[in-house]
């Protein structure tokens, strides 16, 4: 099994590593299927992989450690890969339902300053 360093608190991007490091066929996600999409599973590796595509990509674009940042998304596989990714790229994940329209977004996200 894989240590976590003591120097830190452990966080869950760090023990999802360790268990992706551990045994990355493994499964670590399975969404159901929606609308004519088909049911999707994700290993350990696979996840890790795609949340730190996402985790590079949120940086790219200016996103910083401490930074909030809202995630509109429908539940799902997807939800789930960029949450992760907010966090590995050292930010909070603020997540907001996908229906609240143009409004309610802009509520939350005024209460979020």
């Amino acid at each position: 099994m894989a240590t976590l360093s003591p120097a830190r608190r452990a966080t869950v991007i760090d023990a999802l590593r360790a268990r992706a490091a551990e045994n990355p066929s493994r499964i670590a996600l399975v969404a159901g299927a929606r609308a004519g999409s088909p049911e999707l599973r994700l290993s350990y590796g696979d996840l890790v992989t795609r949340m730190d595509a996402a985790a590079a990509t949120l940086r790219g674009a200016g996103l910083s450690r401490g930074d909030r940042c809202g995630l509109v998304a429908p539940q799902g596989a997807s939800f789930v890969v960029h949450a992760l990714a907010i966090l590995a790229a050292g930010a909070c994940v603020a997540p907001i339902a996908d229906d609240l329209g143009v409004r309610g977004l802009e509520e939350v996200v005024g209460h979020a300053r």
